[in-house]
């Protein structure tokens, strides 16, 4: 098998193909949560682009990071009254809820919208275990929104 043209191609598989992939390989696609000293499995799976890139770690022979939310970043309390400063918590933040999009529309001029940007920009950084702003995080959105994308 030719691996550079696997690790090229991978973007182009759909979600369930790379889970498959890692179902074989035994390569962690879950999001796992810390909670009262242990580690749990969530529902939820990582980014396409966060398990492509455990994918290729693994086909170059190094160990694919499980991706675990430590309890500093996790919040299940309502959020009542949400405004720029808060701390975004996984927890709290919620693509249905209303009033976290009006606000993001303020901050970004209208433009936001919750989808592939807003989840790939919070999943890496709850991954590295910090805690933005929803400030910080219109911020990063639009710098990511204005993002070219070159089709070959």
């Amino acid at each position: 098998m030719d691996i550079d043209f696997l690790k090229k191609y991978l973007i182009y598989l759909n979600i369930n193909q790379l889970k498959n992939i890692c179902d074989v390989y035994n390569i962690s696609y879950n999001i796992y949560i810390e909670v009262y000293n242990t580690i749990k499995k969530t529902n939820e799976i990582d980014h396409k682009i966060i398990i492509i890139k455990n994918i290729i770690k693994y086909l170059n022979n190094k160990q694919p990071l499980k991706t675990i939310y430590r309890s500093k970043i996790i919040n299940f309390d309502i959020l009542e009254n949400v405004n720029e400063n808060n701390l975004i918590y996984y927890g709290q933040y919620n693509t249905t809820n209303k009033n976290i999009l009006i606000l993001m529309k303020k901050l970004t001029n209208n433009k936001f919208k919750f989808g592939a940007i807003s989840q790939k920009i919070i999943r890496f950084i709850w991954r590295k275990n910090i805690l933005i702003s929803y400030k910080e995080f219109a911020n990063l959105w639009i710098k990511e929104n204005m993002k070219e994308i070159n089709y070959k």
